[in-house]
């Protein structure tokens, strides 16, 4: 998906060091990405994940 130009929100629970591997390979392939942690089964933490999904998106213009 990155690499046909999409923003990627990579999605954690407890491994950041995973996640932020992931984003480094897709910006370097010239992707766009962002790591958040959210545990997906908590609600406020998934509206938390939507947020800044959103707050990235909107940076990208």
């Amino acid at each position: 998906m990155a690499t046909q130009g999409a923003a990627v929100v990579v999605n954690y629970a407890s491994s950041k060091e995973a996640a932020d591997r992931l984003v480094d390979e897709i910006t370097s392939a010239r992707g766009k990405a962002i790591a958040v942690q959210a545990d997906v089964t908590k609600k406020a933490e998934v509206e938390g994940l939507f947020v800044n999904g959103t707050k990235f998106s909107s940076l990208l213009g």
